[in-house]
């Protein structure tokens, strides 16, 4: 049987172009309107941000899917201070950016802009995904940056399935060319490669092994943030784990802990077992000093400042009403002793 190319050929490119069409309206007609809500595509496929106009709490989400400031109030801010916030649930509970904001109105010559990038789960991986894929682009006088414990759920994996871009955690650590530019790809890579759970099984198992991806992430941000002209801050971390604490005591409220509704409300054992955690949060505050002298990176000791005091946690890691508002006064202090004037090296 002869076969009839000219229909051969007409019908395979038929089918290529129903194909190619049908992918680029789940692309950019299906996916942005029934999964990613219409977000902008940019931070849909950075993956790091929470639905845009919910209520967390009683923090509102903006439409970038942050908190504070929107990024086009930022661009188009001039003669304004601009600080954008990177960290994890420490920088996000009880309204913390609505604070800053709030605290610092009269601090600068005209009110500061300030964007609260700051979201429950996010470790410095995801920052620096942030900041690479859509904060780079604004121009932020100064970058806070708050992390430390969301880092150590990468140590509770096997030696093994430890990834250094922290995959293993979150798919949405790994990126590719094809994961970065297209929905589809991300959305079929993700759902074969879902996150694990963030309760441990098991306990550093990893051996510390993301201590490296710690300090070569907050190097990473160091260097962007001076890149494009801003001022970045190191922060160590604040904790307070009271010699007598052990689960049942915390849940049953026996310890000082200053949360009488118990808002997001957290045990030590989330992040791993008590004694982990403790030594990774100190490891952790040891390298933030140590980055910050020998890159000469502006510091706040947190830690130092707030951790004695059990009435400034709400739980181990997370602050109480009292212990929000001294963090952002630590804050307050390092502004005015610079005098709003970004120092960039």
């Amino acid at each position: 049987m002869k076969l009839d190319l000219p229909r051969y050929w007409g019908s395979l490119g038929l089918l290529t172009i129903s194909t190619m069409t049908g992918l680029v309206i789940l692309e950019f007609i299906f996916v942005p309107g029934y999964v990613t809500r219409d977000v902008d595509r940019d931070l849909a496929l950075m993956g790091f941000y929470a639905p845009p106009g919910v209520l967390v709490d009683d923090t509102r989400i903006n439409a970038d899917g942050f908190t504070g400031h929107e990024s086009s109030e930022i661009t188009r801010a001039s003669n304004t201070t601009k600080i954008l916030t990177l960290g994890g649930s420490t920088m996000f509970n009880r309204r913390m950016t609505e604070r800053m904001i709030d605290s610092w109105g009269n601090l600068f010559p005209a009110p500061p802009q300030v964007l609260g990038a700051a979201l429950r789960t996010h470790t410095t991986r995801a920052s620096v995904i942030k900041y690479e894929y859509h904060f780079s682009k604004l121009p932020f006088d100064y970058v806070l940056i708050y992390h430390s414990i969301n880092d150590l759920w990468a140590n509770n994996f096997s030696q093994d399935d430890f990834r250094s871009d922290f995959s293993h955690q979150n798919p949405w650590g790994r990126r590719t060319l094809l994961l970065d530019n297209l929905m589809l790809a991300r959305l079929a890579y993700n759902s074969r490669h879902s996150s694990h759970g963030t309760f441990p099984e098991i306990s550093n198992e990893a051996g510390f092994m993301a201590e490296v991806s710690f300090e070569a992430n907050l190097r990473a941000l160091v260097g962007a943030v001076r890149a494009n002209g801003g001022t970045p801050i190191l922060m160590t971390f604040a904790w307070h784990i009271p010699e007598n604490y052990s689960l049942d005591a915390f849940l049953s409220g026996e310890l000082a802990y200053n949360n009488p509704t118990r808002y997001d409300y957290c045990p030590v054992e989330l992040w791993g077992e008590v004694a982990y955690v403790e030594q990774a949060l100190q490891r952790h505050n040891t390298i933030i000093r140590r980055l910050a002298t020998t890159l000469d990176v502006d510091l706040i000791d947190q830690h130092e400042s707030l951790s004695r005091d059990p009435e400034n946690f709400g739980d181990p890691v997370h602050f109480s009403e009292p212990g929000t508002d001294r963090f952002i006064a630590n804050l307050t202090d390092y502004f005015l002793h610079t005098q709003g004037r970004p120092r960039n090296h």
